[in-house]
Formats: C-alpha cells, structure tokens, sequence
C-alpha cells in the first residue's frame, strides 16, 4: 500500500485516467503475496483493489496539496472505465465480482470504484460519525453502521455465496430493523449477534460490504475534523 501511494505521488501530474494501469502491477504483487499466505485462497482481493485505487489517489492528492475529501471524485476519475473489464466472456471470468456481473449484471466493487465509493461517501462515512458523535466506542459505531451497508449495498461476496433473492431478503431484515422507532445500543448488537449466528448457518459472509467498512474507517481517520 505504501508502494500504492508512491505512484500517485509520482503521477501527481499526470493524467489519472492513466493511473490504474501504473498500479496494476503492484496490485498483481499484493495479490501473488496474499495467495501465497492464505495457501490459494482469496481472502482480501476486493480490499488490495479498494485500497489500491484509494491509496494512489491519496497520495496524488497528498503531493498536489488537495483536502482528503475530495478523494470520492480522484478514485471516479481513476477507475471510471473500469466498468468495462466486466464484459468478459464465460472462458475469461477471473473473479467473483466478473462471475456475479455475468450472473445479474451486479456491478460490485468495479462499480463502487468507477462511481467515487458512493457508499463510503453517503453512508459508511456519515452514518460512522453519526454513531460516534453520539458517544458510541468506534468498534460499536462500525458495527451499527455495517447493517446501513448491509441494508443498501449489493454485496456481490453474498450474491456468490447464495443468490438474488437470499440477498434481498438479507437487505430487507435488516432495512426493517434499522426503521424501528425503539432501536437501542443494546438493541443494534443483539440482532447483529443473531444476524451473524444465521449467516455462520447458510455460509454467508458479506465481504463487499465489509470492505467497505475499512474504507470507511480508514478515511474517517484520515478526515481532517477527525485528526
């Protein structure tokens, strides 16, 4: 990641539609690293993505003086043709997200990235300070904001590991309690204890949706209100 944030140092005037080909290599790297640690399986390829893209355009904005803020519209501009990768044939799907794309044209993590993390920037980051700013301990307000990301995001790591309508049925339990008027501390973390008592049962792990709360929380701490 540090090497991720070298580049967009040195690509600081450069176009940034050119900068995810400068990155993928280190990318590939990180891959390759992870693979080798988990024995092949794929435990935080969406993140090395994620962090990726957000990484270089931190320290593109770094070296060009720009607020942290405006990191949503640099990863927009640095991935916007991403979206085009997904149009693979059967014979060249790679990934989970390409597989989940073919399956419901679900544009997972590619199209979080393309569109500047809008739920990073509308809902992970809003709703994390919101909880904290109620005097929540951070772990508390990360997990109370992960059911807003559960309840809204297309989570293509559950769409792999179930289908559309487990998926629905996942946002809408969790739309559900999130609308009710006696919700509580207490209340959020038992149903989320249950929650993740049924998704242990059906094998199903929101990935996507987690990743997205790092990103969250790693521009929280970056925030210039939050230093």
């Amino acid at each position: 990641f540090r090497q991720f944030v070298l580049k967009g140092i040195e690509s600081y005037n450069k176009p940034l539609n050119k900068l995810l080909s400068s990155i993928r290599y280190i990318g590939i790297r990180a891959e390759e690293t992870m693979y080798k640690a988990t024995k092949g399986v794929n435990t935080h390829k969406g993140i090395i993505f994620s962090l990726g893209i957000i990484c270089s355009g931190l320290g593109y904005l770094y070296k060009n003086e720009e607020p942290v803020i405006k990191i949503f519209d640099i990863c927009s501009a640095i991935s916007k043709d991403i979206i085009n990768e997904l149009h693979v044939s059967d014979k060249d799907i790679l990934s989970n997200g390409e597989f989940e794309f073919k399956r419901y044209k679900s544009q997972g993590i590619r199209g979080e990235a393309s569109k500047g993390f809008p739920s990073v920037k509308n809902i992970g980051l809003p709703k994390l300070k919101e909880y904290a700013s109620k005097g929540y301990s951070l772990n508390d307000a990360g997990a109370v904001t992960l059911l807003h990301l559960l309840a809204n995001v297309e989570d293509t790591n559950t769409l792999h590991r179930s289908n559309m309508h487990t998926l629905k049925s996942i946002q809408d339990k969790v739309s559900n309690h999130l609308s009710s008027k006696d919700r509580t501390l207490e209340f959020d973390l038992a149903f989320i204890r249950n929650l993740n008592d049924d998704f242990i049962i059906n094998n199903i792990s929101p990935g996507g949706c987690a990743d997205l709360l790092a990103i969250t929380f790693m521009l929280y701490f970056l925030s210039e209100d939050n230093q």
